[in-house]
């Protein structure tokens, strides 16, 4: 049965970024947009299609260098000040109108350099001719009203970088803006030179973790009003999702722990600190709980007894 559970163990551990969250705002040392309307209402919000979305003024972003697993790392803070919950936020930007030839071939043999990149990979590009594109975000987690978080994907063609100066070379082109709406994700794209939104009802559900068979089993998560809950799988063998909470999530994972022991999950129990949890209960369901720390989030994971 142990065997069973450390895979169950090996599938949450997964993380798809690394991604801080806070509700305070955030301290960047290079801004590419005027945030001066930082103290912007947070009911802000525009008309299309009769529906509201989050604006590009009410979002804060900004690059700066962190140290990320042993590596420093170019990242961007983001700060939502708009009344929606931001699921992700992914900006593109690309090269000045007065970029040089002679600072993309600089940039292609930094970041090759910095990354090892392999002979063959590099033919794939060619400086005369390859514009070079910076993209950032794409955590897939959620910010709450009035908080900040940072993001650790910020690219250039593809590659990692730690020099903060080659962000103010590029200007942003189009920004994706994926936000809640009761119990759906949404999309709306923002056009940095047309000024432009659009948004075409795009998304996915929410919330809708209760559907599943195995979700009898374990407690009820009760996230009115301080979160929601994203559902990864959900099949008739394992349902995997997770929650994220606009306040403390540890004290989350605590008391759900609590009632998941309560229901019976007790069986070959692991545990460390407070940060993960696994069991089975008598019947054999396997059960994984996960608090990710720095993220305010919670994951949870159950599937059916192995034969």
């Amino acid at each position: 049965m142990k065997k069973a559970v450390s895979l169950t163990l090996s599938f949450i551990c997964i993380a798809s970024a690394i991604f801080m969250s806070s509700c305070t705002e955030t301290n960047s040392t290079s801004k590419l947009k005027d945030n001066n309307n930082s103290s912007s209402s947070s009911k802000s919000a525009k008309k299309h299609l009769d529906e509201e979305y989050p604006l590009i003024d009410d979002i804060e972003y900004s690059f700066d260098v962190e140290v990320i697993n042993g590596k420093r790392k170019v990242v961007m803070n983001v700060t939502n000040n708009s009344s929606f919950t931001l699921y992700d936020f992914d900006l593109d930007l690309k090269e000045k109108e007065d970029f040089t030839l002679e600072q993309r071939k600089n940039i292609y043999d930094y970041i090759w350099k910095l990354n090892d990149v392999s002979e063959d990979k590099k033919s794939k590009y060619n400086p005369e001719s390859d514009e070079l594109k910076l993209e950032a975000g794409g955590a897939q987690q959620g910010v709450f009203p009035g908080c900040s978080s940072t993001f650790d994907y910020v690219r250039i063609a593809s590659n990692t970088f730690d020099d903060l100066d080659y962000t103010e070379l590029f200007t942003p082109d189009i920004a994706t803006i994926y936000y809640v709406d009761n119990d759906f994700v949404r999309v709306v794209y923002y056009d940095f030179k047309l000024d432009k939104y659009t948004n075409k009802g795009q998304g996915f559900r929410i919330n809708d973790w209760n559907d599943s068979k195995l979700a009898e089993l374990i407690p009820v998560l009760d996230l009115a009003d301080h979160g929601f809950e994203k559902t990864n799988i959900n099949s008739d063998d394992e349902l995997s999702l997770r929650c994220f909470l606009s306040d403390s999530a540890l004290d989350f994972y605590v008391e759900y722990l609590k009632k998941c022991k309560e229901k019976g999950f007790s069986v070959d129990e692991e545990e460390y600190k407070d940060y993960w949890y696994t069991a089975c209960n008598p019947e054999g369901y396997q059960l994984a709980i996960k608090y990710i720390q720095g993220v305010n989030a919670v994951d949870v994971n159950i599937k059916t007894p192995e034969d």
